[in-house]
Order: structure tokens, then sequence, then C-alpha cells
């Protein structure tokens, strides 16, 4: 190799072996997905980034260079590291091994340690002062060291055996996730420095009376939570608090939440200040009549919803409320509605101005007699099915693209078709005939379990079923 050389990337090869005399002066060396099982134990001294993921390492030698800043390690077979890993390394990276123990010292200059997904039981009792980033989730650890390092900002123990975390975590700690563990509560004072917290799948009952005060991002869905604290964190953007067992919400909650998930408990009402709304599967019978005005979609299925607000908010775009027992839905939606599924429910008409801008509507398992006269130009799929519809006296859209109508009384179809549908799904009706010339762009064609006599000529490019 030329003497002069300081960076050599041999990645995706074949390599059994990296020749002993490397150059003296490589600084960089990169052997990823081959097939090294030993290290030279004579390393060039000027080395500071060995990347060595990807091969089929048992062990690393004891003599790694001192002057090393950067290892990675990664998907090996690494059983144990050496006690006297360089002091200078900064970045240790070790994810996918079958470590079940670390060095009881580990290098006095670590920035940032990987040790995710190995069997490890137990981290070293003092990590080093100057560690920031700490991820060791999909582990097998039931406990953390009562000191973590003070300049600690991350720390990932996501998918491990924790039943309680150190009473004290370092006030730089800015990102916590301890999800799916089996955390019963949270330490009672939490750095205020926290800007994400991810505590879900636990077994929490309760959350600490104050939360941090830089608190951006809150996520405990899948708990034992009653209540919520009376008061959150006015940054406090993210919550989801999904399956849970809540009951009444602070009448405060948040006014700079943008983002709320509350699907799957068993909450009666909902505060008015709230700026994105999932209530999915809860025992909602109304909504707040004064629901925040940036507002772009609502998730309100499965509940029991009797009606929906009739000024819901201007910038709606997507609006969810299928699983209900809505008998009608206001006249006065708003223009910027794109989507609206209200399927499996009780309604028995759809109001006559329907938004101009609706691409989407799911109206099917309700007991629609009739359809508006005028259905929105921009429809491009409608799905009427199990209703009780005679007939479709009505202009459908030119740019219809799937229509379903399955499972109603009709005994005809328009002449007129959308010459843009693909998919019409007309079975389980009472047709008696279908018209003589269907859609040219026509793929996909029900007529099953109706009372036709004979098909058209011009079925030989559909698919029929």
């Amino acid at each position: 190799m030329p003497d002069r050389l300081i960076a050599l990337n041999a990645s995706y090869n074949q390599l059994t072996h990296i020749p002993n005399q490397l150059p003296e002066g490589l600084i960089d060396l990169t052997v990823n997905h081959n097939q090294l099982t030993v290290l030279p134990n004579n390393l060039p001294v000027s080395l500071k980034y060995l990347v060595i993921s990807d091969n089929q390492f048992s062990q690393l030698s004891d003599k790694l260079p001192d002057s090393l800043w950067y290892l990675t390690a990664n998907n090996n077979q690494l059983i144990r590291l050496p006690d006297n890993l360089p002091a200078s390394i900064k970045y240790l990276a070790i994810a996918n091994n079958q470590l079940t123990e670390l060095p009881k010292h580990l290098p006095n200059e670590l920035i940032e340690l990987t040790v995710n997904n190995n069997p490890l039981v137990a981290l070293p009792n003092t990590l080093p002062d100057t560690l920031k980033n700490l991820i060791a989730h999909t582990a097998q650890l039931t406990a953390l060291p009562d000191y973590l390092p003070n300049n600690l900002t991350v720390l990932d123990v996501y998918a491990n055996r924790l039943s309680r975390l150190p009473a004290n975590l370092p006030n730089s700690l800015m990102s916590l996730n301890v999800n799916c563990n089996q955390l019963s509560d949270l330490p009672e004072h939490l750095p205020d420095s926290i800007k994400i917290l991810d505590a879900s799948n636990n077994q929490l009952t309760r959350l600490p009376l104050s939360m941090p005060g830089m608190l951006e991002s809150l996520y405990l869905r899948n708990n034992q939570l009653m209540a919520l604290p009376n008061s959150l964190p006015d940054k406090l953007q993210n919550l989801n608090v999904s399956s849970n067992q809540l009951h009444p919400l602070p009448d405060n909650l948040l006014k700079a939440l943008k983002y709320f998930y509350i699907c799957y408990n068993q909450l009666t009402e909902l505060p008015d200040n709230l700026l994105g709304l999932d209530v999915d599967g809860n025992q909602l019978t109304t909504l707040s009549n004064h629901l925040p005005s940036k507002l772009s979609e609502i998730i309100v299925k499965n509940n029991k919803l009797v009606a929906l607000p009739d000024n819901l908010p201007s910038k709606l775009e997507y609006l969810t409320a299928n699983n209900n027992q809505l008998t009608t839905i206001p006249d006065n939606l708003t223009n910027t509605l794109k989507y609206i599924n209200v399927s499996n429910n009780q309604l028995i008409i759809l109001p006559d101005n329907l938004p101009a801008n609706l691409r989407h509507l799911d109206a099917h398992n309700n007991k629609l007699q009739k359809l508006p006269v005028r259905l929105p130009h921009a429809l491009a799929v409608l799905d009427i099915s199990d209703n009780k519809l005679p007939n479709l006296s009505v202009n459908l859209p030119r740019f219809l693209v799937k229509l379903d109508i399955s499972n109603n009384q009709l005994t005809a179809l328009p002449n007129n078709l959308p010459n843009d549908l693909t998919t019409l799904n007309a079975s389980k009706n009472q047709l008696l005939a279908l018209p003589d010339h269907l859609p040219a762009r026509l793929v996909d064609l029900k007529i099953d379990h109706n009372k036709l006599f004979y098909l058209p000529d011009n079925l030989v490019f559909l698919s029929v079923s």
C-alpha cells in the first residue's frame, strides 16, 4: 500500500484478514461488511477512525491505538470488550452484538455510547463525565446507575426491564426514552431541561405533579393513567395519552398543544382549547362547539356521538367520524374539507351543500334514502353502500373514479356514468339491466346478486365479478 495513505475504505468485500503492515500515517480505516474475525495487533499509531461493523468479530484486540477517537463495531459477534479501551475514544458504537457486560472503566473522554440490542443486564456503575448520548435500548437492563453523567443529554433505554429510574437524573437531560419497560412511576422531580419524554407501554398509574418546564413532546400511551396533572408545561406541543383509563381532562389543557392523541380512554367530554384531535375509541356523546380554528384533522370514530358541532373549524381538511350514532351532519361544512368518513352511523340524509373541494366521501352502512341533488365537482371516491337508496337520481361528478353502491335497493343505473370511473361495485341490488354504454376506463365491475337477464355487449375489456 502507498506509504502516504491516510484513509482506506475496503467495505463490502469478502476480506478475511487485514495486512499486518498498514501505512504508518493511516488515520481512517473502514472495512464494513466483510468476513473479518481478527484485527492486526499493530494497527497504525496514527489511527483515529476505525469502522469494522458487519463482520464476524467475537472480540477486539487489547492493543488498539491510543490515538483512536471513533470505533464502530456494530453487527458482529462480540462477547466482550477489552478492559483497556483507549482513553481517547469519543464515539463507541457496538450495537447488535452478544455483550452481557461492559468494562468497568470506559474511556474517560467518551461522548457517545451506543450499545443497543445486546443482552446487557447492567451498565457500569460509573460512566464517564463527558458522556452526552447513551443509547442502550432493546437490552435486558433491570436498573440504571444511581448517578448518571452530568452532561448527559440523550438517554434511550427503550425495551428493557427497568422497574425504576434514578431519583436524580442529570439536569442536562433533553431526551428520555423509557418506552416498553416495567415502570410504575416516574421520579417526582424530573429535570426541567427534558424536551422529549416517552414513557409509553409501562405500568404508570400517575404522573409527577410537576412536569419538566421545557417539555415539548410527552408520550404516555398504553399505561394505566386515570388523570393528568392539573398543570402541564406551557411549551408542550405533542401529547399522546392513548390507551389509558383517563376520565376527565384538565380544564386548562395547554393552548400551545398542536397534536393531541387520546384514543381508547374513558372520556365523556373534551376541553375546548385543543389544536389537534384524535379521540378514537372513547365514550364521547358531544364535541366542543368551539374547536380550535387551526385544526386540520379530527378523528372521533368509535364513540357515541349523536351530532357534530355546527361550526367545525374553518381549516378542517379531514373528518373521520365513523362508528358513532350520528343522525345528521351539519349543513355548513367548511369548503376546505377533502375527506369525510361518516360510515356506520344512522344518517338518513346528507347535506345539500357538501364541501366543494371534497374528494373522498364514505357514508356506507347508514340509512340514506336519497342523495343531495348536487355532489361536489371534485369528488373522486364515493362509498354509499349498505344504505336504502332506491335510485341514483343525481348527476354523478365527472371526475369520480371509484363508486360503491352495493347493498342498496337500486333497480337501474344512470346511463351517463362518469367517463373516469374505473371501479364500480353495484352488487346486492335489484338491477334488471345495465346501461348500454359503460365507461371506457372501467376495469373493475361487481354486479353479483342482482336480477340481470343479460349483459351489455361492451364488457369485453372489463373485469366483471
